[in-house]
């Protein structure tokens, strides 16, 4: 159905997420909610160089968006 389709900017959460951190994804070519959540946490950790935590918080609000 259509819902696959559904997506959202990161730009929309930058409310509940940190500009430098929406940057940061956005600088290795992660621009979407769902480009942010296909990307296992070990490999966002790899690329981003940003903490654990950091992530799966940005996960856990970006994952919320979806359910």
């Amino acid at each position: 159905g259509n819902e696959e389709e559904y997506d959202i900017d990161l730009e929309e959460f930058a409310d509940e997420i940190d500009q430098w951190i929406i940057d940061t994804f956005k600088s290795i070519g992660l621009d979407t909610a769902k480009s942010v959540l296909n990307e296992s946490v070990e490999e966002l950790i790899r690329r981003t160089d940003l903490e654990e935590e950091t992530i799966l918080e940005v996960r856990k609000i970006l994952q919320a968006e979806f359910e």
